[in-house]
């Protein structure tokens, strides 16, 4: 996945609640089998994303350990939607952080997604 996204903007470590611009690079070579002709970005994509930016606010890489909800709400195609907000509120647990994530493009809502994250 490398140079498939970039973070316009990175999270303050420490922070409970963000909001982050990512950029897509609709020339990224995963567009081409993520079909030719149509390109989508991958759902397995968006989802690490959200858990790059959580990272970033946590401090540490994270993985995750349980998926509560995993909602893809529109397709997202690189060449019309070149950037995604993610809004993200990490919450602590015990041993673990809840991530609450939602994506938006153009101020349409993408994905949906609370993560229960480990430090790796």
């Amino acid at each position: 996945m490398e140079g498939l996204f970039t973070l316009k903007n990175t999270p303050t470590t420490g922070t409970t609640e963000s909001e982050v611009v990512v950029g897509i690079n609709a020339t990224h070579g995963i567009f081409a089998g993520h079909f030719p002709d149509q390109p989508v970005l991958p759902g397995v994509c968006m989802v690490q994303i959200a858990i790059t930016i959580a990272g970033a606010m946590h401090g540490k890489a994270l993985r995750v350990s349980n998926a509560r909800t995993m909602k893809f709400l529109a397709p997202v195609d690189p060449n019309k939607t070149p950037e995604l907000l993610y809004r993200t509120t990490l919450t602590p647990l015990e041993g673990a952080v809840k991530a609450e994530v939602q994506a938006t493009a153009e101020g349409n809502s993408v994905l949906k997604l609370s993560l229960e994250l480990v430090a790796e």
